[in-house]
């Protein structure tokens, strides 16, 4: 689950069959909240559910049943695992860099994303984003060495940012292990905000 305030996404898991969850943040009572619940095994969202933050708060029941349109996904040469991150964030970086990236959202304590210069459709050379982290399934961790983004839809406000990628990590033999680098690539969407 992932709470949105104007400040700051929290992430929240849901456990148990009875859809408990807890969690805490700063955050002043009266404000609103938005609710996103997220089913990660069919890659569904719910309706942003709003809420006017309390100390203690039930929402009552919230079905995820949208299917997913904002995500960075991407797979390793050599591995099984496909790594979706579901909450992926624009930042602008001046006037001419961006940086999406999303935080641990697959439940491995990792986190990925890119910086590029451009703000339109295009193809960029792109850096890893500071503290990016590839869980890899061997145990290793690996880090983006070499990394091309191609844009092919950059929307106003409001609208998607779409693309694919490409690259090189440093680590992983294409699942051999070792220290010989690993191809991956993936898309990403998100809405331009």
């Amino acid at each position: 689950m992932k709470v949105h305030t104007p400040l700051n996404n929290y992430i929240f898991p849901i456990k148990g069959t009875d859809g408990h969850f807890e969690g805490g943040y700063t955050y002043c009572v009266g404000d609103v909240a938005t609710l996103y619940v997220y089913d990660v095994t069919n890659n569904l969202v719910s309706h942003p559910q709003a809420f006017t933050f309390e100390r203690n708060l039930s929402i009552g029941s919230i079905t995820a049943c949208n299917q997913l349109n904002e995500f960075i996904q991407y797979k390793v040469r050599g591995f099984s695992q496909e790594y979706f991150y579901y909450f992926p964030e624009l930042t602008p970086i001046g006037s001419e860099y961006v940086e999406i990236e999303s935080l641990d959202s697959i439940g491995v304590k990792g986190r990925f994303g890119f910086v590029i210069k451009g703000k339109t459709v295009g193809q960029y050379s792109a850096n890893g984003a500071p503290g990016n982290q590839i869980n890899l399934q061997n145990g290793q961790i690996a880090y983006i060495t070499d990394m091309t983004v191609s844009i092919t839809e950059y929307g106003p406000v409001g609208e998607f940012i779409r693309g694919d990628f490409f690259g090189k990590l440093n680590k992983g033999s294409n699942g051999a292990g070792g220290n010989a680098p690993s191809d991956f690539s993936g898309s990403f969407a998100l809405k331009n905000e």
